[in-house]
């Protein structure tokens, strides 16, 4: 559910009250001015999550935290719940896959890893079958590893951006799209 601007001034106020040297030094309408910039990046995201995020650089920021710092520590923390693994989690459970008996003959499944990311990877250094025939595993490691953070980057791009940024792009895109097939060659 969508952070209000009642429940993001809460949130806000707890930041303030942990970094006092940063909020003494605004004033009541650079304040409005803040909370409502911070709304726009921050509306859409769940208020309850976005606290504990704020709570978490509360604990380690030695700065008041941007309103982007505050955004990327909540995606960081959904990551975090949804137990997502990092590159050299998901090539260990790519590794971990033959010990648990899948093979040429038996490729894993969606059902068979953590995260959806791990077959892609996969697939973005040729597949399980090319996988199986391979005798390099130190180059096979370096290509996953190397798949799988880009396309972690690629997800957290698009799951992170912000929503009127992204219908903009999908709009401008459909746009070029129209204009190149209409009066093109």
């Amino acid at each position: 559910m969508p952070t209000t601007l009642v429940e993001l001034g809460n949130i806000l106020g707890t930041l303030m009250a942990s970094y006092p040297a940063f909020t003494n030094k605004l004033g009541k309408e650079e304040r409005k001015d803040m909370f409502r910039a911070y709304h726009l990046i921050l509306g859409d995201l769940d208020a309850n999550l976005l606290l504990k995020a704020a709570l978490g650089l509360v604990g380690t920021a030695t700065f008041y935290p941007s309103a982007g710092e505050l955004r990327r520590a909540y995606f960081d923390l959904l990551d975090t719940a949804n137990n997502i693994p990092d590159a050299y989690q998901a090539w260990a459970e790519v590794k971990a896959l033959f010990r648990r008996g899948y093979s040429r003959m038996r490729p894993p499944t969606a059902e068979s890893v953590t995260h959806s990311r791990v077959l892609a990877a996969l697939e973005g250094i040729g597949g399980w079958l090319a996988l199986c025939s391979s005798e390099n595993d130190v180059a096979d490691r370096a290509r996953y590893i190397q798949a799988y953070e880009t396309y972690t980057k690629r997800e957290q791009y698009t799951e992170r951006m912000l929503p009127g940024v992204m219908e903009t792009a999908k709009r401008l895109v459909a746009t070029q799209h129209r204009a190149l097939t209409e009066g093109g060659e």
